[in-house]
């Protein structure tokens, strides 16, 4: 039994990860942001991410989506394979032997986890009171059934304006693997969380100019904060698809601004619109910031108006991959109002306090997931927490001084903070600032 189960996570694992792969890989040649392509493993999933939800999303309207999926694969592995015909030896393009280890560490992470589910003898859990409750069927019916066209069909997909980054993910698993969407769905999870360190590293190495070394060291650290392993068992599925695709979102809105050819500024758009629409009420406003504040940014640097202009042509890109779903989130503002008392203060109740100075600097785990001190353990335990907070405090800090793109960092900085403010003083919604937070923190171990 047990090794039937981890012969299933792994199966599953290496699907989505190939399933993704070879889509983004069929899309490189043209989509892929030219500066990526030296480290183009880690990138390509995302690119295929996003090429998967921009296609099959509104496909999905008026199809099932389980022959779409099939169809869009099988196609993937054609072009793969004819150009790997053509180039022979020159098959594979050259990348750096490092991103290997965002790779790697991401495997481990999806073993380490999945043997938690192994050992307990399943292949998914219920969680009382969580989005996990309703996945299974809802994908299990885009796979099977069109969505239709209204405006009421798209929004009762989710009673929030939540994306459906993460639902094309669980969908393709199951399409590819031909196994049902309830066993599918923690093994969905484990996945997105482990393309989160190629994510990072994505980031540092395009956003920040890291060093390779540097960066795969930052996929590393990343991959150590429980905070993952934590959404990903309480089935919040938007959340997981934000917290990895963010890192890579924010790299796609740098190449489109700072670059901005025509390849960088399709594909970084695509790849943009998968992480602004992951989570919309914690990512959309990131990402949007973000680009504004950098535009801008390089306009005053620059002395020059095209960086707007790279901004305002990613802003289409970034409209048009995504249009069904932004409709249905602009759909629950105007036919709901937004969010109400209950949203805020009913549901919400997993998380009721804000976040701690150590917590935000991944120096303590979050009071979620944080275990019950025993006797004695307090104050010891309290020390090195806040000894941990304080060392990533210093190192967090000479990363900014040092950093090669500080326009860049400071954009992403700003709005991040702005946001986070937005949920503490003006609209106090402490478990939106825990989706916030879960989306940005990757900025401390980079950094």
């Amino acid at each position: 039994m047990t090794g039937q189960l981890a012969l299933s996570f792994a199966w599953y694992g290496v699907a989505g990860w190939l399933y993704f792969a070879l889509v983004g890989g069929a899309a490189a040649p043209w989509l892929l942001p030219r500066a990526w392509r030296i480290f183009w493993p880690a990138a390509v999933p995302f690119l295929g991410w996003a090429v998967v939800v921009a296609l099959v999303y509104p496909l999905n309207a008026a199809l099932p989506a389980l022959p779409v999926l099939r169809v869009l694969g099988i196609l993937a592995i054609a072009l793969c394979g004819v150009r790997a015909v053509r180039l022979r030896s020159q098959a594979w393009p050259r990348c750096e032997p490092t991103v290997w280890i965002p790779i790697a560490t991401g495997v481990a992470a999806y073993a380490a986890h999945a043997s938690l589910y192994v050992r307990a003898g399943t292949l998914s859990s219920l969680v009382a009171d969580s989005d996990v409750e309703h996945f299974a069927d809802v994908v299990a019916a885009l796979l099977h059934y069109p969505i239709g066209w209204s405006l009421e069909a798209q929004m009762g997909l989710e009673a929030t304006p939540v994306g459906l980054a993460y639902h094309y993910v669980h969908a393709a698993l199951s399409g590819v693997t031909g196994a049902d969407t309830f066993a599918t769905a923690s093994a969905s999870h484990l996945l997105m969380l482990a393309l989160a360190p190629s994510s990072v590293y994505v980031f540092a190495r395009s956003v920040l100019s890291a060093p390779p070394r540097a960066a795969a060291g930052a996929a590393a650290l990343g991959a150590l904060h429980g905070a993952g392993l934590g959404v990903a068992a309480f089935g919040w599925g938007q959340q997981m698809s934000a917290l990895s695709s963010v890192p890579a979102g924010i790299a796609a809105v740098h190449e489109a601004i700072c670059r901005g050819d025509r390849r960088d500024v399709l594909g970084g758009g695509l790849v943009a619109a998968l992480a602004a629409g992951s989570l919309y009420l914690a990512t959309a406003p990131l990402i949007g910031a973000t680009a504004a504040l950098y535009g801008l940014a390089l306009v005053v640097r620059e002395g020059r108006i095209r960086p707007l202009s790279r901004a305002a042509a990613l802003a289409v890109v970034v409209s048009l991959a995504g249009v069904l779903s932004h409709v249905s989130a602009a759909g629950f503002f105007v036919v709901r109002g937004g969010l109400g008392g209950e949203d805020t203060s009913g549901r919400s109740t997993h998380v009721a306090t804000f976040v701690s100075p150590l917590e935000l600097l991944g120096g303590a785990p979050i009071a979620l997931f944080r275990p019950p001190s025993r006797a004695g353990e307090g104050g010891l335990r309290d020390v090195i927490y806040a000894s941990a907070a304080g060392s990533a405090a210093l190192l967090a800090g000479i990363g900014a001084v040092r950093s090669r793109r500080i326009t860049m960092l400071g954009a992403f900085v700003a709005g991040s903070v702005a946001f986070d403010l937005y949920l503490r003083v003006l609209r106090p919604f402490p478990y939106g600032e825990f989706k916030l937070l879960t989306s940005a923190w990757f900025i401390v171990p980079c950094l």
